[in-house]
């Protein structure tokens, strides 16, 4: 996912969507189930990392529980993922 292993953490909504664009937009079908996994490297996440990385779904399918529904988000660094899932519902609520 990222070019430069040697960053572990990651922020901004700059980089979030920048990263969403250059990786993923051309991957992903909200039709379907998709699975986006963070490196192991990577040990933290900023919310405004994630608020960047989704903006573009949300714009398209606005609501949270089909965000949900549709991509899980996947690291081998559990507080990652926990972080992820807990940004997404406090910042939707």
């Amino acid at each position: 996912m990222f070019e430069d292993k040697s960053v572990s953490k990651i922020s901004g909504f700059p980089f979030g969507k920048e990263i969403y664009d250059k990786q993923v937009k051309d991957r992903i079908d909200l039709m379907v189930h998709n699975v986006v996994n963070f490196p192991e490297y990577i040990d933290y996440v900023g919310s405004s990392f994630i608020q960047g990385f989704i903006s573009e779904i949300l714009e398209q399918i606005n609501s949270k529980d089909k965000l949900l529904d549709q991509v899980i988000f996947k690291s081998a660094n559990k507080f990652v993922e926990d972080k992820i899932y807990r940004d997404i519902h406090m910042w939707m609520d």
